[in-house]
């Protein structure tokens, strides 16, 4: 998400280091900083792989949303049908900011990321109607980074999009623009990233409106992993967020249309191939807009501009904040559950929401 640079530096895992040169007697000179930088880069080095995962559970409060009209009891709009949401809040200073969402495979448990450098998992407690009632069994943990940790600049932890297979996650950062791969398991993130494609860094993105969504594409023939990466408003020569199907070796470029100022956050595949998009909206005259639209998966090419129908537009006549995570998954019935998060940036006067619906096949 776009939000304000840092006004000052970080101190990081192992604080600021003062690097004076300390001259002793004779004609050897030795340079502190050198020294201290071989120290502490040792340190991390032995800390990164003998210290424990630092996943630890958290604590986090969820009361329940029953009308997402304001005022108003429906519960059908368009093709969505609202199952009920949860605004969630934790004493856990680190809870917050969250950019992507995911269900893991087969599972009724999310994954979320946040634009701090942590990502979150819990389990949606459910009444006898589906609707959610509940978190348990949350943890927050560091997202891994080369050496074992991120740096803890903004620069460096910055984290908008997930995607999860079976074995497998991706994570996009924006301000340093890359796609890391991770190893998942149990539903952690294990292991240092590897880049997914290098070429991502060089791509002339905007340094606070980079990569906001990631999808992974339906199987190929030639079974390669693709990635659907779009850009939050790192806008093409027509006014177009910039978008991106991406290999391992190899970056297609394509656009998705920008109408009424909405910006890209968050995409996923849908069972049946088709992909939806998430878009937020905010201005100080008429607060936050969320939309929901569906674009077919057969348009989805090198060279294409991609539109298509919207299923949902809410704005703050809705309970809605800041939107910007989005999932799926299947019920128990064979239904398709979408649900949406939004990132509270850290602020008192905004909200942690998760919102359900089922959607009309």
């Amino acid at each position: 998400m776009q939000d304000a640079e840092p006004n000052d530096r970080p101190a990081g895992r192992f604080g600021r280091v003062d690097r004076p040169g300390t001259k002793f007697p004779g004609s050897c000179t030795v340079s502190l900083s050198r020294l201290t930088l071989a120290i502490t880069m040792a340190l991390a080095l032995f800390l990164s792989h003998s210290a424990p995962s630092s996943a630890e559970p958290v604590t986090i409060n969820a009361a329940r949303i029953l009308n997402f009209r304001l005022g108003d009891n429906s519960v059908e709009f368009g093709k969505l049908h609202f199952m009920g949401g949860l605004a969630l809040s934790s004493p856990d200073k680190d809870f917050g900011g969250l950019s992507g969402l995911r269900f893991l495979p087969d599972q009724d448990r999310i994954i979320a990321v946040s634009d701090a450098g942590h990502f979150f998992t819990a389990a949606i407690k459910r009444d006898i109607l589906g609707a959610p009632v509940d978190l348990s069994d949350a943890t927050r943990d560091a997202i891994p980074g080369i050496g074992g940790f991120l740096s803890g600049l903004k620069q460096d932890s910055d984290c908008e999009a997930i995607e999860v297979s079976d074995t497998r996650a991706w994570l996009a950062f924006e301000r340093k623009h890359r796609i890391d791969a991770y190893d998942l398991q149990s539903g952690k993130l294990v292991g240092e990233p590897h880049p997914f494609n290098d070429t991502i860094r060089k791509l002339k993105l905007s340094s606070n409106r980079g990569i906001e969504a990631l999808a992974l594409l339906p199987a190929s023939s030639q079974g390669a992993t693709r990635l659907l990466a779009i850009t939050e408003e790192s806008l093409d020569a027509a006014g177009n967020m910039r978008a991106f199907i991406v290999t391992a070796d190899a970056i297609q470029p394509l656009s998705l249309k920008r109408t009424d100022d909405f910006d890209a956050t968050d995409a996923v595949f849908m069972p049946d191939g088709d992909l939806l998009v998430l878009e937020r909206r905010f201005s100080v005259k008429t607060g936050p807009a969320m939309r929901l639209r569906r674009i077919a998966g057969s348009t989805i090419m090198e060279g294409a501009l991609l539109d298509g129908e919207i299923l949902l537009e809410a704005d703050n006549t809705y309970r809605i904040d800041n939107m910007e995570g989005l999932a799926i998954r299947r019920d128990t019935d064979g239904n398709t559950v979408i649900a949406i998060i939004s990132d509270d940036n850290f602020s008192v006067l905004q909200t942690t929401l998760l919102l359900e619906f089922k959607i009309s096949d």
